[in-house]
């Protein structure tokens, strides 16, 4: 592709959004139609997966396409992590830049953005201005007022741009505003009959959920607070979580409607992606994405172009550290050496694609790996973990009949399991190549030792 047909590429990059929580994945509530019509149109990966857990590692292996174990980044972005990434690892942007392309990033919360390597080198950093409604986060209606300005501006027409966009409306706490906020249910919350949410009410999680989870609680924290504190209904709770899906929907659906109005839509490779999913109540795991069980690493990815992507829906298991060399290889632009994912640009041409096993790593209420191969999944603990897990734990899965991951099957499978975990272990020493476990060394810092209960 030549410099002169280069698209544009807009990158939608959501936070704490399942796969299994979107329609276009089989989800049965519309949460998400604008989304839809992209999957439709284009190609949707229906299993992709998170390489690294939590936010920070999720976003650096999915915009360097470096794995977390070769970046060395393991845990949120704090010291001693701020600094932590290597200047010859190149972000997306940095590679695109060098071949002609503008580039503006837009995010919606700071924590996972602040450190000074993933400041460094963009043209333009947008200003988010307005109200900061949870711990430095913008509401996905200030986002799209941002973004449709900066398309209506103008920004946009002189060349191809990269625009990468930070979406954080699904991350707890949940408190969509109307009509999202009851778009999922329509009963009574305060029922006392309803006793769903009772045994999770016992639960030192669910206090510290209520109780702000430690220091003093932000005004939407507060106003979550105050909504739940005397709920009975479970369904309630996922109903306001799906509303927050269908909030950032609706104002994606914006940004779109704006790029199609100034014609830049047919020209420009749209890109969905998720840094990892959530848990509502699956393994004990209230409201949040602190374990490598499916329904945090089962992330959405979808590619748009309608200018020369197929319609498709590619079946292989791929990872976050696929799309840099994809979207590379789209633009025939040469991978950087540091990359570590491959192109899965055979799949969407709908060829066989031989993609090696995944491993991913957590650091995040405890330390964990996990291997994925095939239909099947093995998570090993590093520490201790919120199920009283020990360090050395295995857990075995069968992902394709047990997709929620209900019955542990290394007691049936050791055999299986001693196998995966030798090929696990083998490709972490190729990774590291005798350089220190990164998730060994920040072992004991506070984002993987705060183990709630």
């Amino acid at each position: 592709m030549s410099n002169d047909h280069r698209p544009n590429i807009l990158i939608f990059g959501l936070d704490t959004t399942p796969a299994n929580h979107l329609s276009c994945y089989g989800y049965p509530r519309s949460t998400s139609p604008n989304i839809d019509r992209l999957a439709r149109n284009g190609v949707l990966f229906a299993d992709a997966n998170l390489t690294g857990l939590p936010t920070t590692p999720g976003w650096t292996s999915m915009l360097t396409g470096v794995h977390p174990l070769n970046s060395g980044i393991v845990i949120h972005a704090e010291p001693p992590q701020q600094h932590a990434l290597a200047p010859d690892i190149e972000f997306l942007h940095e590679t695109l830049a060098g071949h002609g392309y503008r580039t503006a990033a837009l995010e919606g919360r700071g924590r996972a953005f602040r450190s000074p390597y993933w400041m460094r080198n963009w043209e333009t950093y947008l200003d988010r201005g307005g109200e900061a409604t949870y711990r430095r986060g913008i509401p996905a209606e200030h986002m799209a007022d941002i973004l449709v300005d900066w398309i209506e501006s103008g920004e946009g027409d002189d060349g191809p741009f990269y625009l990468f966009t930070h979406w954080w409306d699904p991350h707890w706490p949940y408190f969509p505003p109307a009509p999202f906020d009851r778009m999922f249910y329509t009963g009574d919350e305060h029922n006392p009959a309803n006793t769903s949410l009772t045994k999770f009410r016992q639960h030192p999680w669910w206090t510290s959920r209520i109780s702000g989870g430690g220091g003093m609680p932000d005004p939407r924290e507060q106003a979550h607070i105050d909504l739940v504190r005397d709920v009975t209904d479970l369904q309630f709770l996922t109903a306001l979580f799906d509303g927050e899906i269908a909030y950032m929907d609706a104002m994606i659906g914006r940004v779109l409607a704006a790029l199609e109005a100034r014609g830049l839509a047919d020209d420009t490779l749209t890109v969905i992606v998720a840094d990892h999913g959530e848990s509502i109540v699956d393994h004990d795991m209230f409201y949040n994405h602190g374990d490598l069980y499916q329904t945090n690493v089962h992330i959405p990815l979808v590619l748009h172009h309608p200018a020369g992507l197929p319609s498709r829906r590619v079946a292989d298991t791929v990872e976050h550290i696929d799309l840099v060399p994809t979207i590379l290889d789209y633009l025939g632009i040469e991978t950087p050496p540091c990359v570590d994912g491959i192109s899965l640009l055979p799949a969407v041409r709908g060829q066989t694609l031989e993609h090696p096993p995944i491993c991913m790593t957590n650091n995040n209420f405890g330390m964990n790996r996990a291997w994925r191969s095939g239909r099947w999944k093995l998570i090993e603990h590093m520490s201790k973990g919120h199920l009283g897990a020990r360090p050395g734990d295995l857990e075995l899965y069968d992902v394709v009949s047990d997709p929620y991951e209900r019955t542990n099957l290394i007691a049936t499978h050791q055999g299986l399991a001693d196998r995966l975990r030798e090929e696990m272990h083998a490709f972490v020493a190729r990774m590291l190549d005798g350089r220190p476990d990164p998730q060994l060394t920040y072992a004991n810092h506070p984002s993987a030792t705060n183990v709630p209960y």
